[in-house]
């Protein structure tokens, strides 16, 4: 199934490219299809990001409806397993933005990311921002269209956001202490694919998946490091537990206080 990826990767492309020329921000491809590991049973897992101010709303709904039609098209055309039910998803900028700042977390003793296991918690609206959460983190770096800049910024600092969340879940439990950075990246990618349903759409022991995380991480750390969230000292690398904890206290107090407040874009 991989020898038709390219071709579906330009379908889609033209198609989002003469349907929201206007409005796209950037698209990319995610899931199992981006990471080259699809089944027979694989859809392609697609997000557009776009900014829609000052469109029309209804304009911007036929676009969606006739977008819906191309993704049902393309998937009939390369004889691939449509899903009916997220046909693409298409969001505004400002609702990632929302989803890199932590809205979809929940509260529990601090911020917690519950296990997704059971169908009647999709029926909580916020755990679409989890869900985009992971699709931008996680891709493959499989961009389709639209800036490519913003597109990378957007998913280095996604990942930045995430690596401060794992650090805190984890040092809570095993104490804010100096630790190999080596060892260091390899448990926090290793807790992203652990298979624990807190981010989706992952599958543990892939080597594409792997890699992918190890290219984030090789740029992460350096940031943590700038903004102060860790120190380095040689192989060594120590978490400032006072910083994280600000940033911690920071996402539950705008959560607590309903401050992520962007309208999704079709409503």
């Amino acid at each position: 199934m991989n020898d038709i990826f390219e071709e579906v990767k330009g379908a889609f492309k033209k198609s989002i490219e003469n349907l929201f020329s206007t409005e796209v921000r950037y698209g990319f491809i995610t899931g199992s299809f981006a990471y080259k590991n699809p089944t027979k049973f694989s859809d392609i897992d697609i997000v557009i990001v776009l900014d829609p101010n000052g469109k029309n709303q209804e304009i911007l709904k036929s676009k969606r409806y006739e977008f819906t039609e191309e993704y049902l098209k393309i998937h009939d055309e390369y004889n691939l397993n449509p899903d009916t039910y997220f046909p693409g998803e298409i969001i505004s900028q400002d609702m990632i933005y929302d989803a890199i700042n932590g809205r979809g977390y929940k509260i529990k003793e601090g911020l917690y990311l519950e296990d997704i296991i059971y169908e009647e918690q999709w029926d909580d609206p916020e755990l679409e921002y989890r869900c985009w959460r992971s699709m931008l983190a996680f891709n493959n770096n499989q961009f389709l269209t639209g800036d490519k800049k913003q597109f990378e910024e957007d998913r280095l600092l996604l990942n930045i956001e995430i690596a401060k969340y794992l650090l805190i879940e984890h040092l809570k439990t095993d104490g804010f202490k100096e630790y190999n950075i080596s060892e260091l990246k390899t448990l926090l990618i290793n807790k992203i694919l652990s298979g624990e349903r807190k981010f989706l759409g992952l599958r543990n022991g892939s080597e594409t998946y792997q890699n992918d995380l190890k290219e984030i991480y090789a740029q992460v750390f350096p940031i943590l490091t700038q903004e102060g969230f860790v120190s380095s000292n040689h192989n060594k690398i120590i978490p400032n537990k006072e910083k994280l904890m600000e940033w911690e206290h920071d996402k539950i107090y705008k959560l607590e206080n309903g401050l992520f407040n962007t309208p999704h874009l079709f409503n």
